[in-house]
């Protein structure tokens, strides 16, 4: 008898822990995403005139900047999105075409060094702007925010992802 109360208890925990588990997994596949911050650029438009002590002047050239890099970096960013998506169905086919994917590779090579480029002539840009002093602060606000990406130059580091939340 102690040995069937033994074996019903496993049985039992065994159970218990299966639903607990289902129930974390459930509740982990259905929380919401991080919502979107429509208002992050007019936040750094803001952090910067304060921290840069824009001019209403300046400041209006930094939003003509900001708002035409962002429109041209979003092309980028889409273009890259679906050769990566491409690149991973010609990964996943059957067979693989590994010979395509090593162009699309290249091809994601070249948009990021252009990608690169765009962003050397925005802080230049920017950086015309500025007054001398202002632009020695212009530099040391991106050298921080450099720093305070991780790798992959996203924030946390890590690969990109839709609803991906930080944890402290």
């Amino acid at each position: 008898m102690n040995h069937f109360n033994h074996q019903r208890s496993n049985w039992i925990i065994g159970i218990l822990v299966v639903l607990n588990l289902g129930t974390l997994l459930a509740i982990w596949l259905t929380r919401a995403p991080e919502p979107a911050r429509p208002d992050m650029p007019h936040r750094v438009d803001r952090f910067l005139e304060k921290a840069l002590e824009l001019t209403p002047e300046q400041a209006a050239q930094f939003e003509d900047l900001r708002s035409g890099h962002h429109q041209t970096m979003r092309q980028y960013f889409d273009t890259q999105r679906d050769n990566r998506q491409l690149m991973l169905k010609k990964l996943t086919a059957s067979p693989p075409d590994t010979a395509a994917a090593h162009r699309i590779a290249a091809l994601i090579g070249e948009q990021q060094t252009a990608l690169e480029e765009l962003m050397i002539g925005h802080y230049s840009q920017l950086r015309q702007v500025c007054t001398p002093a202002q632009q020695e602060k212009l530099g040391e606000v991106f050298m921080k925010a450099l720093m305070r990406r991780g790798p992959g130059g996203r924030p946390g580091g890590g690969p990109p992802g839709r609803g991906r939340r930080r944890h402290p």
